[in-house]
């Protein structure tokens, strides 16, 4: 599931708003440029939520974890999602507390949208 796919999917299955949804985001990591598949804007404008997207025929891997915990370190999301269409993990993050807990299920519109 690439990443155009998986916002055609908020956009119809969830019903996010499409000026919530970024697709092929730029983010600059230590200076080099950098393209996050998916994110998500909450009502104040900041990232609630990114997502790495991979063809379904490639595995999900510690790789594409590290992948998105570096576009991480500039977005700074709660919430983290990687999947191939196939295979979907979501997790959040609690900055409080260093610790992240992974998700049966994506967070809904309003916890995303509204927080």
């Amino acid at each position: 599931m690439g990443a155009p796919t998986f916002a055609q999917y908020l956009l119809r299955d969830m019903n996010y708003p499409r000026s919530s949804i970024g697709v092929e985001m730029l983010v600059t990591l230590n200076g080099m440029p950098q393209r996050c598949d998916v994110a998500i804007w909450n009502k104040y404008r900041q990232a609630v939520l990114l997502a790495e997207c991979k063809a379904p025929h490639i595995a999900i891997s510690p790789s594409t974890f590290e992948q998105a915990a570096r576009y991480n370190l500039v977005l700074k999301v709660r919430y983290c999602l990687v999947t191939n269409g196939q295979q979907l993990y979501c997790y959040h993050l609690n900055y409080e507390t260093n610790t992240y807990t992974f998700m049966d299920e994506l967070p809904n519109r309003q916890t995303l949208l509204e927080g």
